[in-house]
């Protein structure tokens, strides 16, 4: 559940103006968390939905088991900025209501309308022409809030700040 007293209320420009992300740092920088509101969705990484879950290896026995688990950024705008942010494992089905990955690629385009519904709800107000896998409209697209925090990327005097979306669930 989210709390908002962790979050800094803040535009993209204020979270960009207090952790920079084209900033290399000697030290990792502290975690940071704000919360966006009147955001949009304008564009998604990987391009294809069907790759929005990948298998990745999970070791709790002692043999690497593959898991199916979503991996995916979206670029966020709120009229004063761009952000980049992550969506990964748990957080990212949270965000998706609770869906959990499939393997996309090797289902038929079908198995993908639960993906896509859920998301639709970020691509438009109320129009679904773009939502077949296309990159949504800055004019279109449905305005949301969310809750990011930064971390580090990087490794010994050379660390980048990245964010990722937390604690956030779209509306059914």
């Amino acid at each position: 559940v989210l709390n908002i007293a962790d979050f800094q209320p803040a535009t993209i420009a204020q979270v960009l103006s207090q952790t920079p992300s084209s900033v290399r740092f000697v030290a990792p920088p502290a975690t940071r968390r704000f919360l966006l509101r009147g955001v949009r969705v304008i564009d998604h990484m990987p391009g294809d939905l069907r790759d929005f879950a990948r298998r990745k290896d999970s070791c709790d026995c002692g043999q690497p088991t593959p898991v199916l688990r979503f991996v995916f950024s979206l670029l966020l705008h709120d009229g004063t900025a761009f952000l980049p942010v992550v969506l990964a494992n748990e957080e990212a089905e949270q965000f998706l209501n609770g869906l959990a990955p499939r393997a996309y690629r090797e289902e038929p385009e079908a198995a993908t309308q639960a993906l896509r519904f859920v998301l639709s709800t970020l691509w438009t107000d109320g129009d679904d022409a773009t939502i077949a896998g296309d990159p949504p409209r800055v004019s279109g697209a449905a305005q949301f809030a969310c809750a990011i925090e930064s971390f580090a990327v990087g490794d010994a005097g050379a660390w980048l700040v990245r964010y990722r979306v937390v604690q956030t669930r779209l509306r059914a």
